[in-house]
């Protein structure tokens, strides 16, 4: 009995990570138990994470466009800018080292490309981003323990 309720629990807790993740706008890619990959494609004008993430890039334009006369260019003379980017998350489900629990393990980055066919990738380090996730993850854990 023990282990059975064990699974229902584990199952329960993996589908509420699926369905917080499709609550912020991703899709799932690969759904294996215990992992999800999701993705979520955006354009590269919406790159930034949050508001003080915005603040300090737009004050990082403004210097780096004073310095550069506002181009930058590639060394063929064409004008270099960001187009897309398609931002990755990938949440892991496991069960504690204790056995008193489970762990959700969540890892968010992006590959942005830009006008000329070159992408980059990035771990997006903001913490606010793994906040959120993991605060809509906490309400959806209490109201389904609360049957509301």
């Amino acid at each position: 009995m023990k282990a059975i309720r064990y699974f229902v629990t584990f199952i329960l807790l993996f589908s509420l990570v699926g369905c917080t993740a499709v609550d912020k706008y991703y899709i799932l890619d690969k759904n294996d138990l215990g992992y999800l990959l999701a993705t979520k494609n955006r354009d590269a004008d919406n790159l930034t994470v949050n508001r003080s993430t915005d603040i300090a890039l737009t004050v990082l334009d403004i210097i780096s466009a004073a310095l550069s006369n506002g181009r930058n260019y590639s060394s063929s003379g064409e004008m270099v800018y960001d187009v897309s980017q398609q931002i990755f998350a990938v949440l892991v489900t496991s069960k504690s080292k204790t056995n008193k629990g489970f762990n959700v393990r969540a890892n968010f980055a992006r590959i942005v490309c830009n006008n000329q066919g070159t992408c980059r990738y990035e771990q997006i380090p903001d913490e606010d981003i793994y906040q959120e996730f993991f605060d809509k993850l906490g309400q959806s854990l209490f109201l389904t323990g609360y049957d509301i």
